[in-house]
């Protein structure tokens, strides 16, 4: 390879990653920081917000949402934590009420505000019934899924807003198998009259090659009229990571005991790239600007109707 200035082959790799992380996880990923969770002490604020004057576990997002945090349903202490003061290597996929279906395509109770804040049912066939609904989740290949987070209100002591984080693959004969990812999260969270978020942690790599992934949320039973429960969204905390190398080098030249081994291997799999010639990768290598343009394209899919 030729030598530039100052560019050697593992700034390229960082470059290469850092840079297509960030461009191709912007229309998928939010702002990254979190949920914004400010504690409310101030016993007028809680007492408008519908809370005891003396409730201590009431947060808010600063634009006038309130939510309780319980133990039984999220890592209260650490979810904070996390959202105050953010998780670098953390981006956040959020699915909006607009966007959740009714499980039953037949049945019209389905109501959203005129904002479409949140989604709400109305009139279910029967006292019993329950309203359930259900949301793609696109994240690409091989992303970690870490966390699963559901934005509800409920106003019934008696009854659930719950959700799970679903996955569908096809089995060694193709028939699909519905896998809970997580278990039902929102059901413990205590009656008290107003918003809620409830969340669990998980590691699960997606493999959009078999499978297909939903989130799924429950309205439940003959409370699920007018507001007295209320889905606002669903959200998934996840990061990009690299597969595991294979046993056998590709490259004479980086053993399995190199430094970047697993990175190498990694762009080789994705014909990202083929080596320097000669079986060999050149790990030491400078790297022009032209070699430089070519990994990138390559991994961003740089394409464009017309060139």
């Amino acid at each position: 390879m030729k030598a530039s200035k100052n560019i050697d082959s593992a700034v390229a790799l960082a470059i290469l990653f850092s840079v297509g992380a960030a461009s191709s996880l912007a229309t998928l990923a939010d702002d990254g920081g979190g949920l914004e969770a400010y504690p409310v002490i101030d016993s007028l604020e809680l007492e408008a917000a519908h809370y005891d004057p003396g409730a201590s576990d009431v947060y808010t997002d600063g634009n006038g949402v309130y939510f309780d945090f319980y133990s039984g349903d999220t890592l209260a202490g650490q979810l904070i934590e996390m959202n105050l003061f953010g998780v670098a290597d953390t981006s956040y996929y959020t699915i909006p009420p607009m966007e959740f279906v009714k499980e039953d395509w037949r049945d019209n109770n389905a109501v959203f505000p005129a904002d479409g804040s949140y989604v709400y049912c109305t009139n279910p066939p029967n006292a019993n019934s329950d309203e359930e609904f259900l949301a793609p989740l696109f994240l690409p290949s091989g992303a970690l899924i870490t966390r699963f987070e559901y934005f509800g209100y409920d106003a019934v002591n008696t009854e659930d807003n719950v959700a799970r984080l679903k996955m569908v693959c096809q089995d060694s004969t193709g028939n699909p198998v519905s896998t809970d990812l997580t278990g039902e999260i929102g059901g413990s969270i205590a009656f008290n009259g107003g918003n809620f978020v409830a969340g669990t942690n998980l590691n699960v790599t997606v493999d959009n090659r078999r499978c297909a992934y939903h989130v799924w949320a429950d309205l439940s039973g003959s409370q699920c009229q007018g507001t007295n429960e209320r889905l606002y969204k669903a959200r998934i905390g996840w990061n990009r990571q690299i597969s595991s190398p294979p046993a056998t080098n590709t490259f004479v030249d980086v053993p399995v005991s190199h430094p970047f081994f697993t990175a190498i291997e990694a762009l080789a799999a994705s014909e990202i790239t083929t080596g320097c010639g000669g079986g060999r990768y050149c790990p030491d290598d400078f790297v022009t600007r032209g070699q430089m343009a070519a990994f990138l394209s390559r991994a961003l899919g740089l394409h464009w109707e017309g060139l």
